[in-house]
């Protein structure tokens, strides 16, 4: 019985630790219909962070579904990922601001071959240089090629960018 009592709560420990990849599994489908709802982290384009239960990795490339690329915020986006460190959403046809929002996790972002045309912005009070504890800067890696954005392009002084 003793047994029995403690294979029981390792699945409900099991279980409870495996509900937040779960439900950003469906949030991810109702972007991309090449992800199943519940082993999505199983998946090439998907990368996991199981200890924190976490995505941390995306390759939308080409494969955002059609009624969200009008409405498509990369801000929004990321706040349903709190942990994401790696976002490809190329060759998505997607249009308008490219905002990188002041509290991102991302480290690299590709976001070239879209229509982008409107403003492309790192916010100056962006939190890019606190991302790890040792005072590591976030996003590190930006492709924003093959896009028609408008205005000038301002990067703050605390960017680190190293690819451009």
């Amino acid at each position: 019985m003793k047994f029995y009592n403690l294979f029981l709560l390792s699945i409900n420990i099991s279980l409870i630790f495996c509900l937040e990849p779960n439900q950003e599994c469906e949030i991810l489908n109702n972007y991309s219909s090449y992800f199943d709802d519940i082993n999505c982290c199983k998946n090439e384009n998907i990368e996991c962070n199981e200890s924190q239960s976490h995505i941390i990795r995306i390759n939308l490339r080409n494969s955002i579904r059609t009624e969200m690329r009008d409405n498509f915020s990369l801000g929004t986006f990321l706040n349903q990922f709190p942990a994401l460190e790696w976002l490809d959403i190329s060759n998505n046809g997607l249009s308008g601001d490219l905002i990188i929002p002041y509290n991102t996790t991302l480290v690299e972002l590709n976001a070239s071959e879209n229509s982008f045309d409107g403003k492309f912005v790192i916010p100056d009070n962006s939190e890019i240089e606190t991302f790890f504890s040792n005072g590591e800067y976030k996003l590190r890696v930006l492709n924003i090629n093959s896009n028609y954005f408008k205005g000038n392009l301002i990067i703050p002084k605390n960017s680190s960018l190293t690819i451009l």
